[in-house]
């Protein structure tokens, strides 16, 4: 039977991972079986997203730097609605030495990488460096409140407050069998019993509690088991309080799952992280005026 792909296959979804599982993953919930959403009080929180454009290529002849602009922001919820908390800008040049200026509001950071490393190796280090970026955010916010950040938790230096951080797609397995068949049996608004992930897994430092959630996604049996699935993780936790934040996260992503018809990465891709993502696009600036000041400059141009 054809079942229809949800995202867009400009985002290359891929489906459950083979293998054996990440060895030291151990159920810490019992019964391994459907935990269903129920109702819950949401607190105040954030959310944490980036993003990063490539501007341009540049090379002297000898090297490649490539530019980049960056934003990490966060969305802040409580009872008076949702609303833009903060924006950080950067500008990246992946592989310079020494800052790249193309006027003065328009100075490009060196972020240094071996001489090497060809183009895709360049964004993938502008990637990490988001990444890092957005880590760094989310930890200073939950010292404040609870904080949901797109994407994995990775060590920053210091102590996370109340963080979740959740995956869309899946490169890694991490549940041995049987545990793993319960993914294909999860129906929409249901989660996995919660789970550890010890800290030498693909050298993360956190040793983390996690499960998975199913989120809605209309219309239903379209879609292959996997594709309303997101994991989620927080850093391990006692049970009762990991417990906790797993039902609430499969409350809230629930309830804020974005909508196929209106995202090409739903239901995964939260709505709100949508329009936090379309937010950070304008700070980035307009990349044709910025091309343009860039081959001004490189051309002898003010």
């Amino acid at each position: 039977m054809w079942r229809l792909e949800p995202w867009s296959p400009d985002y290359a979804l891929r489906g459950l991972p083979e293998g054996e599982g990440v060895l030291g993953v151990a159920p810490l919930e019992e019964p391994w079986a459907p935990v269903p959403r129920r109702r819950v009080d949401w607190p105040p929180f954030f959310l944490v997203d980036g993003r990063e454009r490539v501007d341009a290529l540049l090379s002297d002849g000898e090297r490649r730097v490539l530019l980049v602009s960056l934003a990490v922001g966060a969305l802040f919820r409580d009872e008076g609605g949702m609303r833009l908390s903060e924006v950080r800008l950067f500008r990246l040049a992946v592989g310079a030495r020494e800052p790249l200026p193309f006027g003065e509001d328009l100075v490009y950071e060196p972020l240094l990488a071996p001489k090497e490393v060809d183009p895709p190796g360049l964004l993938q280090l502008a990637q990490k460096e988001r990444r890092r970026l957005e880590a760094g955010l989310a930890q200073e916010l939950s010292q404040k409140a609870l904080v949901l950040l797109d994407g994995p938790l990775y060590e920053v230096g210091a102590p996370y407050g109340r963080v979740l951080g959740y995956v869309k797609t899946f490169w890694t397995r991490y549940l041995p069998d049987p545990y793993q068949d319960l993914l294909a049996r999860l129906s929409p608004g249901e989660r996995t019993p919660v789970f550890q992930i010890p800290k030498s897994e693909r050298g993360r430092r956190l040793d983390l509690a996690s499960w998975y959630v199913r989120l809605p996604l209309a219309p239903e049996g379209l879609f292959p088991p996997e594709s309303g699935l997101l994991r989620v993780e927080t850093p391990l936790a006692p049970l009762e309080e990991a417990q906790a934040l797993a039902d609430l996260s499969l409350d809230l992503f629930y309830a804020l799952a974005s909508s196929p018809a209106k995202d090409p990465r739903a239901p995964q891709n939260l709505a709100p992280v949508g329009a936090l993502e379309a937010l950070l696009g304008r700070y980035l600036g307009q990349r044709e005026v910025i091309q343009r000041r860039i081959l001004r400059t490189l051309g002898g141009g003010a």
